[in-house]
């Protein structure tokens, strides 16, 4: 129960972890808006790419940079759930009838999926968050 205890506030520390560079940008003086936009290219048919300011540019790349790290924990995070949930389904195998082993290995697969729901609802949470930033 402990171990479950465990993984499960490690999960949540991480997935939060995740939300405090969209505190930081969500709460700048800067915020980006439709109207920061300032077409720069008018007069052009069918421009390949948006017409937009400098500064709405840096603002779009922020967010990509969010996006982009938010990614790669949920990356990291998905590799080691499943590298515990196959560890822990080993552990059950070789239990061969041990109750403490095998409730162990449970509690280990039990808490890596608790893990990856929890990266996985803080995922889109930070995608909604961003999208409405923009």
């Amino acid at each position: 129960m402990r171990k479950l205890i465990y993984s499960i506030i490690t999960g949540i520390i991480i997935s939060l972890s995740a939300f405090l560079p969209v505190s930081a940008a969500s709460s700048s003086s800067g915020a980006i808006s439709s109207s920061n936009f300032i077409p720069v290219c008018s007069g052009i048919a069918k421009p390949t790419i948006p017409c937009q300011d400098s500064n709405a540019q840096s603002g779009n790349t922020i967010i990509k940079i969010i996006k982009d790290v938010i990614d790669i924990i949920s990356f990291i995070v998905g590799v080691a759930a499943v590298f515990i949930i196959i560890v822990s389904g080993m552990k059950m195998v070789v239990a061969s009838g041990d109750s403490k082993a095998l409730s162990e290995a449970k509690t280990g697969i039990v808490g890596a999926i608790i893990g990856i729901l929890v990266v996985v609802l803080a995922q889109g949470f930070v995608v909604f968050v961003l999208d409405r930033i923009k």
